[in-house]
């Protein structure tokens, strides 16, 4: 941003635009934006600027003193100096990227560039689409630990306030912003990949800051590990919100230079004579020259050890990631079925097929639908009474809410399709659980939240003859959102792919797996089965029987620190190498193995009164404690492959694809969660129990460029 020597003019009271800025750049660069000059703002509109502000930006443009840096350079780069390098934004061609990129002035910053600047009634309308990328040369000399900052300007409103940021090859490492920087953060890093990645500022409009976040409502900042020195790559830009303008672009080595003097620094460009080429980091095999302060100390292949150590950089990945160990999970304590319906396993006992949302892959299904369960009697004899318990289920954290208390605000309890009447009571709803925290609600505003109820008990209005349908619905939510109120986590909530708010309180078919289902027919006999998925993303199914024995698989989840067995109870960790998996079972057999991808889909953190505990802390404590296994709440994906054991009673996975792998989708990785779940299959229908292991995230993504695994031999 030109230092004040070369212009002198007085600003007012608030900053202005300019869009016609051809006049302060080089003849040799064409401009295709408006060709008329006009600022574009309408007199009377909202928002509009003062014709004072267009004309103190007319004596700018006049200014014959003014001189760019970018006008002789074709090839522009920026250079480090000292640990520093620092980036005026408007020094680049940016017209030429896009036309919506503007040369703005403000008194504190004399000339800065801006996204779509006349839009100022819209806010992040570019989010999804990366428009509009500036990318800026550099190159380092000093390796280590660095991190990027940026001075920026919120517009119109506080929403204008992001871009998006790239670093071509390095990855983004990002800690919580209070808790130290990445070297010797309190709390786990994160490594978001080299993408482009939401960078937003907080404070009030129209105010210049030194503050670069990422993470919504839990702001946390950059850092990119450099391995090499003389290593060349792009710091790159993208426009997301309107209205957001960006004076200097920093990248400063922790080791060499705190952050106050650094922002302090001259800008470090020259111009090359030959385009420059971005260089990788570093081979595979290159060992980190940084400082000990700085440097990586453990190798890949360490086994976790204890929160808050360090891990190893290779060429693009962070492979070895040191976690405590998550420790074991033990199996839910299963309710006695004989005190809601008499169990009587006989061979009288004929075939009944329950589906939830079939054959669908959205994932914002929801049971509360009069037609989202489905019963298919192909038994002889009628069935009288029917017994859904979800004690077992994988998403340990749903429930049946027929009241209200033990999810969101929206509740219905039994509701068959085509009847008006309403099934509640003892009589349906069947193992109450405790509450949240125990009976304790530590927050005034959920207080009377209640534990929901694990079971779905029916006594069919009309007995089922074979070959008949019944189809009914029930509400069902995960109980760590109960008696939050949706306007909390409305204010800060994922979006899902059709940019709709996260439902954060329905259950779709999938987040039943493991879950049991029993049958009850008028000639006494009883069939039960277990619900897995259905090879869609959203669809659950399970096929009550008779049964003299179950068909059970085990699931073996290989890494570079070992393997965790279903049979063991051991909870895993995923990140880094590419693992392998292992099913074992009966020669032969056919198998269904679902990866499930769960999340706790609220942002908001706003505190309640007299708590220390926001929104997405409320909600998250729960998790911790009535699902440690998998302290999700929601799936954001589920995909299934069906796989033939061969004659040693094995199947090996090691190679994973777009459709099957586990990785996380970019806008979800925080805290992602996985569940491997794996079962016999006949007839397309699950033939024994669900077999599963849980992984917790390490926060750093699974990537070849880090090694496999081979399966045991």
């Amino acid at each position: 941003c030109i230092p004040s020597t070369t212009a002198s003019f007085t600003e007012p009271p608030t900053w202005s635009r300019g869009l016609a800025s051809q006049s302060l750049r080089p003849s040799n660069l064409s401009d295709n934006r408006n060709p008329t000059g006009s600022t574009g703002w309408s007199s009377g509109k909202s928002g509009s600027r003062s014709s004072h502000n267009v004309d103190n930006l007319n004596r700018l443009r006049k200014d014959d003193k003014i001189n760019l840096l970018s006008a002789p350079c074709s090839n522009p780069l920026w250079e480090e100096q000292n640990g520093v390098i620092m980036i005026e934004a408007e020094n680049i061609d940016f017209a030429a990227a896009d036309n919506k990129w503007t040369l703005e002035t403000s008194e504190k910053e004399q000339s800065f560039i801006g996204y779509d600047y006349l839009n100022i009634e819209m806010t992040s309308v570019y989010k999804l689409k990366k428009v509009g990328k500036l990318c800026y040369p550099v190159k380092f000399h000093t390796t280590g630990w660095w991190k990027f900052e940026m001075r920026s300007i919120n517009g119109g409103k506080t929403e204008h306030n992001d871009v998006f940021a790239l670093m071509s090859n390095y990855n983004w490492i990002v800690v919580r912003s209070q808790d130290g920087d990445v070297r010797n953060s309190t709390t786990a890093r994160q490594d978001l990949g080299k993408a482009y990645t939401k960078a937003y500022r907080n404070g009030k409009a129209g105010t210049w800051k030194w503050d670069t976040r990422t993470v919504d409502f839990d702001p946390h900042e950059f850092f990119f590990y450099v391995d090499e020195p003389g290593a060349s790559t792009e710091l790159c830009v993208a426009g997301r919100s309107t209205v957001f303008g960006i004076g200097k672009l920093l990248l400063f080595n922790l080791d060499q230079i705190s952050a106050k003097d650094a922002r302090k620094a001259k800008e470090t460009h020259e111009c090359v004579t030959q385009s420059l080429t971005s260089s990788p980091s570093v081979s595979p095999s290159a060992s980190p020259t940084a400082s000990p302060t700085s440097s990586p100390s453990v190798s890949p292949s360490v086994a976790p050890t204890k929160p808050g150590a360090t891990f190893s950089p290779t060429e693009d990945k962070l492979c070895a990631p040191i976690y405590p160990d998550p420790g074991m999970w033990t199996d839910a304590v299963l309710p006695d079925i004989s005190t809601v319906m008499s169990l009587n396993n006989t061979e009288d006992a004929g075939i009944v097929e329950l589906t939830i949302h079939p054959k669908s892959d959205s994932m914002q299904r929801s049971t509360y639908a009069h037609n989202s369960f489905t019963l298919r009697n192909r038994a002889s004899q009628a069935v009288q009474a029917i017994l859904i318990d979800v004690t077992d289920c994988v998403l340990s954290d749903a429930v049946f809410d027929p009241d209200g208390t033990a999810g969101d605000a929206a509740y219905i309890a039994l509701k068959y399709k085509d009847s008006d009447q309403i099934y509640d009571g003892d009589g349906v709803f069947k193992f109450f659980q405790d509450p949240p925290f125990n009976g304790d609600p530590v927050i005034q505003e959920v207080a009377g939240s209640t534990g929901g109820y694990k079971g779905l008990y029916a006594e069919l209005p009309t007995p089922l003859a074979e070959g008949q349908l019944l189809k009914f619905g029930v509400d069902m939510d995960g109980n760590s959102i109960a008696m939050v109120a949706e306007a909390k986590w409305h204010l800060g909530a994922y979006l899902d792919d059709e940019q709709n708010i996260w439902d954060l309180g329905g259950i779709s078919g999938s987040e039943l797996i493991g879950s049991r289902f029993y049958v009850k027919f008028q000639n006494g006999a009883t069939a039960m089965g277990h619900i897995g998925s259905d090879g869609y993303k959203a669809g659950g199914k399970a096929k009550a029987k008779y049964r003299s024995s179950e068909k059970s698989v085990i699931i073996k989840f290989v890494t570079d620190t070992g393997i965790i067995r279903s049979d063991e109870k051991r909870i895993g960790q995923y990140g880094g190498v590419v693992p392998a998996l292992q099913i074992e079972g009966q020669q032969g057999a056919q198998v269904r193995i679902s990866i499930l991808k769960g999340f706790n889909p609220v942002l908001n953190d706003a505190k309640y009164p007299n708590n220390a505990l926001g929104v997405r802390g409320l909600i998250e404590e729960r998790l911790s404690r009535g699902s440690p296994q998998f302290p999700v709440n929601n799936f954001y994906d589920v995909q299934s492959r069906d796989y033939t054991l061969g004659d040693d009673g094995k199947v090996c996975i090691q190679e994973f694809d777009e459709n099957f792998n586990f990785s996380s989708v970019p806008d979800y990785s925080y805290k992602t969660h996985i569940a491997i779940v794996a079962n016999v299959l006949v007839g397309g229908y699950p033939e024994g129990p669900i077999a599963r292991i849980f992984l917790h995230p390490t926060g750093v993504d699974v990537s070849d460029t880090c090694g496999s695994v081979l399966c045991p031999a």
